[in-house]
């Protein structure tokens, strides 16, 4: 172990590269740049390496995505301080921070529910504990308070096994909400659909995990997905690996919630068994940005503002000034992003007064827009 005057040697390690690392090492990186002390080991064209490349007698620390048994027991036996990314095996013995998968799985089922679906289905990865994670918070929001069942493929043989996902899919109920436990099952489900001849999204919506900019734009059609914090669960990694580093015990496992639901072709619809919430929800939907309130639904839809409270809350789990408060801010979320537009201009886009327009989009996102602007544009 180096002396408080030296540098810690610290490894970041990983088998394979993809958006979800990249993320995760770059929170590492802002965590490095803040303390000083650390000395990054690895080549400069090859940063991240593979645990069978780590020469652990020479390093302090590792940080990374510990999947095997044999990559944990190298560090323990060596005495490294290490702190795993990885959800996917849960046997691993080792100080963890990762996705809080209960989480992302709520956020998965509320992103259908709102659409008006009551057929489901989530499409697990094989031999991962995150994905049963990711079920058990889908279920639990899809089944809260209703008589909905939730379909579960769980027999797949691989990632890749795009066969059983087209004879599931065959046997589901239609139209249908279906979630996949990560980016890459998801394309292979919307690949299963159309070659049965089905329709993303009116017949199949599809909504993955990860919000993998390559996987979710070369998907057959675009694809919805679940945004984790990745940099957020690598900032705290590497804060917790400095804590061991330094001999102390810091509490494991932290569990880090998703960013957001980034809605795109493969569940950009409404639909509804109920015809007053299908037509309240195609009304919110045509006419938020004209700062619509309940009123207005009321008065296309025809009904009482407690038979529709009643029957939205039935069907979508959520209120219809929600609904109309949660479609605004979905829109202004897209504009802070992919526009310049200020404050002012973003609130009018959406229909909602500039005075509302800060405190509204908090209490949804639990951000401020104009943090929100700052962390994905």
């Amino acid at each position: 172990m180096t002396s408080p005057q030296t540098p810690f040697r610290v490894a970041m390690a990983s088998e394979f590269r993809s958006e979800n690392s990249y993320g995760s090492f770059m929170g590492v990186l802002d965590y490095k740049q803040q303390v000083g002390h650390w000395q990054l080991v690895g080549h400069i064209q090859n940063p991240v390496i593979a645990f069978e490349d780590i020469d652990f007698k020479n390093i302090d620390g590792v940080i990374g995505f510990f999947r095997q048994q044999s990559w944990a027991d190298a560090a323990i036996n060596a005495g490294v301080a290490a702190v795993n990314f990885s959800n996917a095996v849960y046997e691993i013995p080792l100080p963890r921070v990762g996705n809080d998968d209960h989480a992302i799985g709520a956020l998965g089922g509320e992103h259908l529910l709102e659409r008006g679906f009551v057929h489901f289905g989530f499409i697990m990865s094989p031999h991962t504990w995150y994905s049963h994670r990711r079920l058990e918070g889908f279920e639990r929001v899809i089944v809260r308070g209703a008589e909905r069942q939730c379909h579960v493929l769980d027999t797949m043989r691989s990632a890749n096994d795009i066969s059983s996902i087209k004879a599931w899919l065959d046997r589901m109920p239609r139209p249908i909400g279906v979630m996949a436990a990560n980016d890459v099952i998801g394309c292979h489900a919307i690949e299963a659909a159309l070659s049965l001849g089905l329709n993303v999204p009116d017949d199949v919506a599809v909504v993955g995990v990860d919000n993998d900019r390559w996987l979710t734009q070369f998907a057959p059609k675009p694809m919805s997905s679940i945004e984790p914090d990745w940099r957020q669960i690598g900032y705290k990694a590497a804060q917790m690996l400095d804590a061991l580093m330094h001999g102390q015990t810091p509490e494991s496992p932290r569990w880090v919630p998703p960013l957001r639901a980034v809605t795109r072709h493969s569940s950009d619809i409404v639909v509804a068994q109920d015809p007053i919430v299908a037509q309240a929800l195609r009304y919110i939907r045509d006419h938020f940005a004209r700062g619509i309130g309940v009123e207005s639904v009321l008065d296309v839809v025809g009904v009482s503002r407690r038979n529709l409270e009643s029957r939205m809350k039935r069907s979508v789990g959520h209120t219809p000034y929600t609904v109309i408060c949660r479609v605004q801010i979905e829109h202004a979320k897209k504009l802070l992003v992919e526009t310049r537009q200020t404050m002012a201009q973003v609130a009018q886009a959406c229909g909602i007064g500039q005075e509302q327009f800060y405190p509204v989009f908090k209490r949804i996102t639990g951000m401020t827009p104009g943090d929100y602007r700052q962390r994905f544009s």
